[in-house]
């Protein structure tokens, strides 16, 4: 399935669910609704986009 994602720099991405190796929180000193999160894909060239908490949270309620 594909997820429609927009990037902090506001970018539309069209990623497979299952090209997702894992998130992580950008900044750790700050609540998760506050800080951005960078997705990684698993790809060959290790594709990295940043996106804000609002797109994980409605990725979340999606999958």
């Amino acid at each position: 399935m594909l997820l429609r994602v927009q990037t902090t720099d506001d970018e539309v991405l069209y990623v497979n669910e299952n090209q997702i190796a894992y998130v992580k929180k950008v900044d750790t000193r700050l609540l998760d609704e506050e800080s951005t999160w960078q997705v990684f894909l698993t790809d060959a060239a290790e594709t990295s986009f940043i996106i804000p908490y609002s797109e994980l949270k409605r990725q979340k309620q999606v999958v």
